[in-house]
């Protein structure tokens, strides 16, 4: 719910794509297969565009982000589609550059150390 007790709609927006992202490089394999499963419902014809309803569709007022490009590579990189990851990730780095934003910009550079290197730790590789 909100603050002031209303419920709000569940969704993943631009504060959920963290979680695809850090449990791919998670040590433990059971936070790899959750992010894994998030695969289907985030790649796709809209993999850019956030916020999501729950079913991977989204939102009538979603917008092109490359935060969200970020998401899903971590959620194909999770699933063991490392062509669909990197392909992602070099189009997250695209969509900054044609809409740059300190936010997409910081995401592009973690999630390419987080998803293709071992910098943040000796599990971001792992399988």
């Amino acid at each position: 719910g909100t603050p002031d007790g209303r419920d709000a709609a569940h969704r993943y927006g631009f504060d959920a794509v963290r979680v695809p992202i850090r449990m791919a490089g998670a040590c433990d394999r059971a936070s790899r297969d959750l992010a894994a499963r998030l695969w289907p419902l985030l790649s796709g014809a809209d993999e850019a565009r956030l916020p999501r309803r729950l079913d991977g569709t989204p939102e009538p007022r979603a917008v092109r982000h490359a935060v969200a490009l970020v998401g899903a590579a971590g959620a194909a990189r999770a699933a063991g589609h490392d062509a669909d990851a990197e392909r992602l990730l070099t189009a997250a780095a695209a969509q900054d550059r044609a809409a740059p934003t300190y936010y997409g910009a910081a995401w592009v550079a973690l999630g390419r150390i987080l998803l293709t290197t071992d910098l943040a730790g000796r599990c971001a590789t792992a399988r």
